[in-house]
């Protein structure tokens, strides 16, 4: 795990988490999620899940959409 800005602890990008996390977007292309439900969809708490989907659009694999959503890039 790496360290965020904020200090707390996110999976890094080949965490098997995170891999299915980008699985998922991969395998239904029009897949667009709020960060709500991208939490209960993975299980994965919403703070922890709202890391990852942002690390995950930093790095161009996903794009936050008007009003949080995020979908494929």
């Amino acid at each position: 795990m790496q360290p965020s800005s904020s200090g707390s602890l996110t999976p890094s990008l080949d965490a098997p988490l995170v891999q299915r996390i980008v699985a998922e977007f991969q395998e239904m292309p029009g897949l667009i999620l709020s960060v709500k439900q991208a939490s209960r969809l993975l299980g994965v708490d919403e703070p922890a899940c709202e890391q990852i989907l942002g690390a995950l659009e930093k790095d161009g694999l996903l794009r936050r959409r008007r009003g949080g959503s995020y979908g494929r890039a």
